[in-house]
């Protein structure tokens, strides 16, 4: 009989607490990202000195669903002609992901020249972004 009451109390109250945990996994968040990235880092981000590939996406005019799907092919694109151009890895930072909220790493380009000349050179050369981003 107890491990009858003691199945379902189980069965009734891990589900709770599973969606209590993902409730406050989102909320920290936003308070982790800033954690791992440090304090100089959060600002040129908040103040738009460094640009994520998914931002770029957003402002060229493609959807959420296009940046869930291809932004993470798109940035590796992206970094693949950073490399080229700069021989080194290029700056990663940890931001809210855009769909789920979990903290992910990503990286994030130089809002000056260099950055912007690389992001557009790897958006034109992967095929789904080519179009908008042709010169």
């Amino acid at each position: 009989m107890r491990k009858i009451a003691f199945a379902a109390i189980q069965a009734a109250v891990i589900p709770v607490a599973r969606k209590a945990v993902a409730a406050a996994r989102k909320l920290a968040a936003p308070i982790e990202c800033v954690v791992r990235n440090g304090a100089t880092t959060d600002r040129q981000l908040r103040h738009h000195e460094l640009i994520l590939i998914g931002d770029v996406l957003e402002d060229a005019g493609y959807d959420a669903e296009f940046i869930h799907s291809y932004g993470s092919p798109a940035g590796k694109a992206v970094a693949k002609v950073w490399r080229a151009e700069h021989r080194c890895e290029p700056p990663r930072v940890w931001t809210r992901h855009r769909t789920t909220g979990r903290p992910i790493e990503v990286c994030a380009y130089p809002a000056d020249l260099s950055g912007r000349g690389a992001i557009e050179a790897g958006l034109r050369a992967y095929k789904r972004t080519a179009e908008r981003f042709a010169a």
